[in-house]
C-alpha cells in the first residue's frame, strides 16, 4: 500500500470559496471600530462584517462563511467568554483563521487561547490604529494569500 499525496486546486479549495471576514467584540461600536481598521487592509470585493459577542451567540450564526475572525479582547471581563468563543468556532470550523486581538489593559494568558484554536493572538500596547504594522504583516502574510488548502491521499 502507498500513500501519494496530491495537491488541489478545484472549487473545494476553502479558501477560494470564503472569502468574507468577521470582526467580533464585546460591544457593537468595538467590533465595528476594528471592521474599519480590517476593512482598510483589504480588498473591496471582501466583506467585512462585525458582530457583538452577544448577538452571536444568539444569531447562532456559523463561522462556515468566513475565510477569518478578528476577536477583539477590551477587557479582563471577557477573557472567559472569548476562549469558550474561540474554542467553538474552532470546533466548527478547522480551516478558519481566528485571530485574537487584545486591545484592553491587564493580564491576559494568551497561550490559553492558542490552546483554544487561536491561530494568531496579538497584544496590542495602544490603540490599534497606532499599530499598522501588526495587521499589515498578517495580511502582506502567505497564509492569507495561499491559494489551496485541501490535500487529497490516495491510498
Amino acid at each position: 500500500m502507498m500513500l501519494t499525496g496530491k495537491l488541489t486546486n478545484t472549487s473545494h479549495s476553502h479558501t477560494k470559496e470564503v472569502t468574507g471576514i468577521l470582526t467580533i467584540g464585546r460591544t457593537h461600536s468595538l467590533a465595528e471600530g476594528f471592521r474599519t481598521l480590517v476593512a482598510s487592509y483589504v480588498a473591496h470585493d471582501i466583506p467585512v462584517d462585525t458582530m457583538c459577542f452577544n448577538n452571536l451567540f444568539r444569531k447562532n450564526k456559523g463561522s462556515h462563511s468566513y475565510r477569518a475572525v478578528f476577536i477583539v479582547i477590551d477587557s479582563p471581563q471577557a477573557f472567559d467568554e472569548s476562549i469558550a468563543l474561540v474554542e467553538n468556532m474552532r470546533a466548527d470550523n478547522q480551516a478558519l483563521i481566528i485571530f485574537v486581538a487584545i486591545t484592553g489593559k491587564g493580564t491576559y494568558n494568551k497561550m490559553r487561547y492558542y490552546l483554544a484554536g487561536a491561530d494568531h493572538c496579538i497584544k496590542f500596547s495602544t490603540l490599534p490604529e497606532d499599530n499598522p504594522d501588526v495587521l499589515s504583516e498578517f495580511f502582506n502574510s502567505a497564509e492569507w494569500h495561499k491559494q489551496h488548502s485541501l490535500l487529497a491521499l490516495r491510498i
